[in-house]
């Protein structure tokens, strides 16, 4: 009878499957216990909090210190662009009539996109307390 024997082998397979599954369920919910217990510590709680703060002072330097340079390579550019005589308003630096005002409208919306960043900033600090 050769079916007995490949029922009997599917029938261990099984067995052992099963009995890997149910160790492995028993060491995953150990694991999760452990998690849990280590969240509701105060100390770890705290330890948390500690790392957000850290985290939200960086960001809040980080983009204060990207809006500063921002401003500072646009204040480089135009005077780049009105020492090549860019704002001189010669036909051949001008072909198209208003082509010398982007370096002013450019270090205007510049200037307005560093102000909201830094805005933005200091609201997400002052949220982070709450």
């Amino acid at each position: 009878m050769p079916d007995k024997p490949w029922d009997q082998t599917l029938v261990n397979f099984l067995k052992r499957t099963g009995e890997d599954l149910k160790k492995a369920g028993e060491d995953i919910r150990a694991e999760a216990q452990k998690l849990v217990d280590e969240v509701r510590d105060p100390e770890t709680q705290q330890k948390i909090k500690d790392g957000l703060g850290n985290l939200g002072q960086w960001a809040k330097k980080s983009a204060e210190d990207a809006a500063t340079k921002i401003e500072e390579a646009v204040r480089r550019a135009d005077e780049a662009w009105r020492s090549r005589g860019g704002g001189g308003g010669s036909a051949s630096a001008a072909p198209h009539g208003g082509e010398t005002d982007f370096a002013p409208k450019a270090k205007k919306k510049v200037a307005k996109a560093a102000k909201k960043v830094k805005k933005a900033v200091k609201k997400a600090a002052k949220g982070k307390g709450k």
